[in-house]
């Protein structure tokens, strides 16, 4: 019964996820994930539940809990983070030996596979990473998330960090060229806010657009919108209106159709604008809010607004369709995928028959 629970064939979970129509017009996908954070994050303030301040990192068999509480409420999508690289300090590589570990890939592999037998799909954005280390993960995991910068850079930042700001952007440049390599499932990330100039924009679009165009693995962008933060820089002032729709229609401008552009902020004040402006994915939505109760729960909300213009909110899997359907996932992966890389194949099949007939 375990195993069947984590293949996501339980008998109320058979079949959740319409897979099949991902593609229609009028649906506005989402993905319903848990965030189980490895790390301690001070731009989290719900990562304190997780790992506290003198723990540094999470203990392996704590992060069960996490994983199955959301696949109960149903998350799919289990995102694992981490600041980058904490195995620079001491006290992090002395916790990893005594729990076992030779190194903190292994911890990532570990926690990631704890989850996936609790029934999610393991996504990690977890920091810096060798071409070794990701074709080590991508055993396990369904996508990797490679950032240009992200709000967690400018809080999160350990003062002794082995890598500085600067080289780290570097690092994940190169990233992004080992990851096509290997084809593992990519996900862009940059943090959008006021004062940045749109140059810097471009070019990472540019860049994500280079790496497709060689090796048709970049999955999707984030645009991390900044929000208050007390610790955040002067220079990352939450962003407008007008420019947050302007940095969307670069994107869209630049990159390839296949290529969706997200915004994980279901309760962003934009998102029905952003909508018109081609927003067909609004990325990843915590399965605690889909969950909640209240009255004035936000997801309710925006699909309210989203039905009345014609749209509706349809779950997916964390790695999309067409992803699935080429079997860009591991073999331990295809546990779950197969099963509905068949029933892809088998509408394609249906439909050129009907078309025949």
């Amino acid at each position: 019964m375990a195993m069947g629970y984590a293949l996501g064939n339980h008998d109320n979970l058979e079949g959740e996820i319409n897979v099949v129509e991902e593609d229609q017009s009028d649906l506005i996908l989402y993905s319903a994930y848990t965030n189980v954070y490895l790390t301690h994050m001070k731009s989290q303030p719900k990562s304190y539940l997780h790992v506290p301040a003198a723990q540094h990192m999470a203990v392996p068999y704590t992060t069960i809990k996490y994983a199955k509480d959301g696949r109960l409420k149903g998350a799919r999508e289990g995102l694992y983070t981490s600041i980058a690289r904490p195995d620079h300090r001491a006290e992090v590589r002395s916790a990893l030996e005594l729990w076992g570990f030779n190194n903190f890939v292994e911890y990532i592999y570990t926690v990631a596979e704890l989850g996936f037998l609790e029934g999610l799909i393991p996504v990690l954005d977890v920091g810096i990473l060798t071409p070794a280390e990701l074709q080590k993960l991508q055993e396990v995991c369904a996508l990797i998330v490679i950032s240009h910068d992200s709000i967690s850079d400018y809080i999160d930042t350990i003062s002794d960090s082995v890598m500085p700001f600067e080289k780290r952007q570097q690092f994940r440049y190169k990233m992004l060229e080992w990851a096509g390599k290997l084809s593992l499932p990519t996900i862009g990330k940059i943090a959008v806010s006021e004062h940045k100039a749109m140059a810097e924009y471009t070019d990472y679009f540019k860049a994500l657009k280079e790496r497709h165009s060689q090796y048709q693995n970049i999955h999707e962008l984030i645009l991390d919108v900044v929000v208050a933060h007390p610790r955040l820089p002067q220079s990352l002032k939450p962003i407008s209106k007008k420019k947050l729709l302007r940095i969307f229609e670069q994107a869209k401008n630049i990159l390839p159709d296949d290529i969706n552009v997200v915004i994980p902020s279901i309760d962003n004040e934009y998102i029905l604008d952003l909508v018109d402006a081609g927003l067909r994915d609004l990325g990843r939505v915590d399965v605690d809010l889909i969950a909640s109760s209240d009255a004035d729960n936000p997801i309710l909300e925006v699909a309210k607004a989203l039905e009345k213009k014609g749209y509706t909110l349809q779950q997916r899997f964390p790695l999309k369709k067409d992803f699935i359907k080429n079997e860009a996932y591991s073999k331990k992966l295809g546990q779950v995928f197969d099963s509905y890389r068949y029933k892809i194949k088998k509408d394609i099949v249906d439909k050129q028959r009907e078309t025949k007939s």
